[in-house]
């Protein structure tokens, strides 16, 4: 089911086997996973060997090498899925079971270790054992690596769903790693968690990976498709499987190289790197400068004042200029503002009324040097 692509032939199946007709709960187990367990520790892959099996009772059985008899039954809280075995059953093993209650069981020389693994998407693919770690492919499109004894080391996010996962042992090399196939035709060669190469198969989707000795080439890579095909890679003598010397992932290495930057845009820059280190002593010297300024201002507003030639000027600050005369109720606000630097101007005048009576018939007269300015109209 997880391997089929066309919708039709997914609904029409489920539909069949979930039938009143067809649907039985069936009275015998079946094996839901399969591996081999060597009987002596002597690097021989042809000598006798334990077939380990899963079965759809929960249970992980261990057949004499003759198949007529169960030598070891471990019972467990969930279907196993996927099996991965080290050792030799006449010195120590350990089996590394995926479950379907998302969790990753091992079995120690025959006893169910208590310490159970558990992740956070069910497993698909298969489970690898290198050396102390588990590496396990789930179906969020992650790869996890974990010790033995629980700990996370890495994670792995995959562009698209995982199908198959194989161990990779290069003994020409001292290498070992981990074979990965994806729905979108990719079958990718890990040495930890460094990615060492890819192969891209068009047209087809790879179920199924196995890496090993295929007649007389001790390093050979058989790939099963969907289709039926059988694809057959062999590993070059000439490979480099060293992980220190791959291409790290990343940003190309052309990014280091500085570009040939004019110079009106060099300047640009750096003066934009200066404005932003020296952001705040640039707006003090802004502020003292602005302060400074409205200072000069004002006091050349006031000596204008002073030097006007009239005699009975009152004093002008820069806030409401109050002008009270003989009766204390009337009383009236001049506020001036200048609109223009020179040689032509403007003066905005508002005269408010803050007394208590109107004041009516007023005239406001313009008292200035007429040597240096010129008013259309002195009185209004």
């Amino acid at each position: 089911l997880a391997l089929e692509t066309d919708p039709d032939r997914l609904e029409r199946f489920l539909a069949e086997e979930l039938s009143g007709n067809n649907f039985r709960t069936p009275s015998q187990t079946c094996i839901t996973c399969l591996e081999v367990l060597r009987k002596r520790d002597d690097g021989d892959p042809r000598g006798p060997g334990l077939l380990v099996m899963g079965t759809e009772s929960c249970k992980i059985l261990l057949l004499d090498p003759s198949l007529r008899a169960v030598v070891r039954s471990v019972s467990l809280r969930s279907t196993p899925v996927f099996i991965a075995v080290t050792g030799s059953l006449d010195v120590e093993y350990r089996i590394v079971v995926a479950c379907r209650n998302k969790r990753i069981y091992s079995i120690k020389s025959g006893d169910l270790v208590r310490r159970a693994i558990e992740l956070e998407s069910p497993v698909c693919g298969g489970v690898v054992r290198l050396a102390r770690d588990i590496i396990v492919g789930c179906m969020d499109h992650t790869i996890h690596s974990f010790h033995i004894k629980g700990r996370k080391n890495w994670t792995l996010h995959m562009p698209a769903p995982i199908t198959s996962i194989a161990p990779f042992m290069c003994e020409r090399a001292s290498t070992s790693g981990f074979l990965v196939a994806l729905r979108d035709g990719q079958v990718r060669l890990y040495i930890e968690k460094t990615l060492m190469s890819t192969i891209r198969v068009e047209g087809q989707v790879v179920t199924a990976l196995v890496f090993g000795q295929f007649n007389r080439e001790p390093n050979t890579l058989l790939m099963l498709f969907t289709s039926g095909a059988l694809g057959v890679k062999m590993l070059k003598r000439t490979a480099k499987l060293d992980p220190h010397k791959a291409p790290r992932p990343g940003p190309p290495p052309e990014q280091d190289v500085p570009l040939a930057v004019p110079k009106k845009t060099r300047l640009y820059i750096d003066q934009t790197q200066r404005e932003r280190e020296s952001a705040v002593d640039m707006h003090r010297a802004f502020q003292h400068s602005l302060c400074k300024l409205r200072y000069v201002t004002a006091r050349s507003y006031v000596r204008l004042f002073e030097h006007s030639g009239s005699a009975n000027a009152q004093t002008y600050t820069s806030a409401n200029h109050y002008i009270q005369s003989d009766d204390v109720q009337e009383r009236l606000s001049l506020s001036a503002q200048v609109l223009g630097l020179g040689p032509r101007l403007r003066l905005v005048a508002q005269l408010e009324n803050v007394g208590a009576l109107a004041v009516l018939g007023a005239t406001l007269s313009l008292h200035f040097d007429r040597d240096a300015y010129h008013v259309s109209r002195a009185a209004v």
